[in-house]
C-alpha cells in the first residue's frame, strides 16, 4: 500500500492496535500534557455557549438603550395623536357636499362612458400629433445647427476666399428656408395638439373638475393618512429597518444631532467641535403643537424667542448646550448632566429615572431656576436682557 496521498503529500500511518494501549506510543496516555483533552473540550463548549449568550445579551441591551425607548414612545404618541387628528378631519368634511359631488362624478362618468369611442379617438390623435411634433422639432433643431455652421463657412469665405462665397451663401439660404418651413410645421402641430386637448377637456373636464373638488374637501384627511402610514408602516417593516446589522440602511430610530459652528467643548489641551444630541430624546422641542406633551417630548417654552427657526436663537445656530450646558454628545439622561432644581425633584428622578450625578462632568446642566446665568455669555454689553428678569435684577 502506498504511503502517499493522491496529491503527492505524505500520509501519517495509523497507529497499530497494540500501540494504542501502550502509553509510550499513545499521545493521549503518555501524561506529558498539562490538560485533559476531554475536560478541555467541555470547557470550550461551555465558553462558546457563554460567549453566544453574552453576545446576544449585548445586542439586545444596545438596541434597548434609553434614547431608543424614548423614540419608540414618541412614535406611539405621534401615531395616537395622528389618529385623533384623522377622526377630527373626517368629521370636518361636509358629508352632504361630498355626497353631492360624488353623485355628480358618477353622472359625469356615465356620460364619459357614452363618449368612450370619441375620447379614445382624440387621445390617439393627440399621441400621433405629439410624435409628429417631436420629429418636426428635431428636424428644426438639426437644420438650425447646420445653418450656424454654413453661415460661419459663408462669412469665412467672404473674408478669405471670395470665389467660393456665392455657392456657400446659396447653401446657407437654402437651409434657412428649410428652418422656416420646419418652424411653421412645428407651430401647426402645436396648435393641433392644443385644439385636440381642448376637445378632450370638453369631454373629461367635468369629471376631472369634480374629482379635484372632492380631493380638496378631503385634502387634510388624506394628508394625515399619509402621515400615519409614514409613522406606522407596520411591525414587520419597522422591525427590519431597525434590526441589528440591517439598520445601517434607513432606520427610523437614530441619533439626531446639531453640529454647531465655531462652538467647542473644552477638553485638556484640545477643543472638540460641539455636537448637540439633545434632540435625540427631546423630539418635539421645536413643534408648537406639542406644548402639552410630557417630557421629554414637550415643546420648548417661548418658541418665539428660542429654538424655532424664525426665533432670535434658532436651534441650528445655538443648539441646546450653549444655554443649558451639559455633555453635548450624551444620549443618556444622567450622562447628559441633567441637574435637579429641588430636592423633591432629585428624589423623583432617582426613583423614576435612576438618576445619578456625574462628578467628573465639568459643565453639568444648569437647573431651570438658574438658566438665565447663560445669557451673559452673549448679552455682555446689553442693558436689560428680554425675558431674563432674575438676571436683570441681579445686575441691578
Amino acid at each position: 500500500m502506498s504511503s502517499e496521498t493522491p496529491n503527492g503529500g505524505e500520509r501519517t500511518p495509523a497507529i497499530p492496535p497494540p500501540a494504542k494501549k501502550d502509553p509510550a506510543l499513545n499521545i493521549a496516555l503518555r501524561g506529558d500534557r498539562l490538560y485533559e483533552t476531554n475536560q478541555l473540550d467541555k470547557w470550550f463548549a461551555i465558553s462558546s455557549l457563554l460567549l453566544f449568550v453574552f453576545t446576544v445579551w449585548m445586542v439586545v441591551d444596545d438596541y434597548n438603550r434609553e434614547w431608543r425607548v424614548y423614540q419608540r414612545a414618541f412614535n406611539r404618541l405621534s401615531v395616537e395623536q395622528t389618529v385623533l387628528d384623522i377622526e377630527a378631519a373626517r368629521a370636518a368634511i361636509d358629508a352632504n357636499s361630498f355626497n353631492a359631488l360624488d353623485a355628480q362624478r358618477l353622472e359625469a362618468e356615465g356620460q364619459l362612458a357614452q363618449n368612450a369611442a370619441a375620447v379614445a379617438e382624440i387621445r390617439d390623435r393627440i399621441e400621433a400629433l405629439t410624435d409628429d411634433h417631436y420629429a418636426a422639432n428635431q428636424r428644426f433643431l438639426f437644420a438650425r445647427a447646420r445653418y450656424d455652421v454654413e453661415r460661419y463657412d459663408y462669412e469665412e469665405a467672404v473674408a478669405n476666399d471670395p470665389g467660393n462665397a456665392e455657392p456657400l451663401g446659396e447653401r446657407a439660404n437654402a437651409t434657412l428656408a428649410e428652418i422656416n418651413a420646419y418652424e411653421l410645421e412645428v407651430e401647426s402641430l402645436t396648435i393641433g395638439i392644443e385644439d385636440a386637448e381642448a376637445e378632450l377637456d370638453g369631454l373629461v373636464g367635468m369629471r376631472d373638475a369634480i374629482e379635484d373638488e372632492m380631493l380638496a374637501l378631503r385634502a387634510e384627511f388624506d394628508r394625515l393618512e399619509n402621515v400615519r402610514n409614514t409613522l406606522n408602516p407596520g411591525l414587520l417593516v419597522t422591525s427590519i429597518r431597525n434590526a441589528p446589522v440591517l439598520d445601517f440602511m434607513n432606520p427610523s430610530e437614530q441619533v439626531d444631532q446639531v453640529i454647531l459652528q465655531n462652538l467647542y467643548y473644552d477638553a485638556p489641551f484640545l477643543q472638540i467641535p460641539r455636537v448637540d444630541r439633545c434632540t435625540t430624546c427631546h423630539l418635539g422641542i421645536d413643534q408648537a403643537a406639542m406644548a402639552d406633551w410630557p417630557q421629554p417630548f414637550t415643546a420648548h417654552p417661548q418658541l418665539d424667542r428660542f429654538v424655532a427657526s424664525d426665533s432670535p436663537h434658532p436651534i441650528d445656530s445655538f443648539g441646546c448646550t450653549t444655554c443649558h450646558a451639559g455633555l453635548d454628545r450624551a444620549v443618556e439622561f444622567s450622562r447628559a448632566g441633567h441637574t435637579p432644581d429641588t430636592p423633591e425633584q432629585q428624589a423623583d428622578w432617582e426613583t423614576r429615572l435612576d438618576w445619578w450625578q456625574d462628578h467628573f462632568l465639568e459643565t453639568p446642566m444648569l437647573p431651570l431656576s438658574r438658566i438665565e446665568a447663560s445669557c451673559v455669555k452673549c448679552h455682555t454689553g446689553a442693558g436689560d436682557v428680554p425675558a431674563a428678569a432674575d438676571l436683570n435684577m441681579g445686575r441691578d
